[in-house]
């Protein structure tokens, strides 16, 4: 029998926003879009990981903290555009998926 834990409010977020295109995202004022997305009721932001936005982590980081919100996940749909997929008949493509996956687990960490 699987007993979950009681999750209070104030340790889960609710509603956040995704962010699918990373490259545009990047190209626009971080700190502005943020703070509407605040405004707008949203509790944090989840972002496509792409080789792009992992080189701006420390700002989007900054980004969340100044408007009390959270990165309450990451999606790794991007990994596609590489070639990448877990369903892949091609043992070699699942392997470097799981590696790519695994990568990413610090990322998750920082963040919480």
């Amino acid at each position: 029998m699987h007993v979950r834990s009681p999750v209070t409010r104030s340790s889960m977020t609710h509603f956040s926003y995704m962010i699918v295109d990373s490259k545009a995202f990047l190209k626009s004022d971080i700190p502005a879009i943020f703070s509407h997305i605040k405004a707008s009721g949203y509790e944090g932001v989840e972002m496509n990981i792409t080789s792009e936005l992992l080189r701006h982590l420390d700002r989007i980081e900054q980004c969340l903290q100044a408007n009390g919100l959270v990165a309450p996940s990451f999606l790794t749909g991007a990994a596609y555009e590489d070639g990448l997929c877990l369903s892949s008949p091609d043992e070699e493509i699942r392997h470097r998926t799981v590696e790519r996956l695994k990568s990413y687990l610090p990322i998750g960490k920082r963040f919480n």
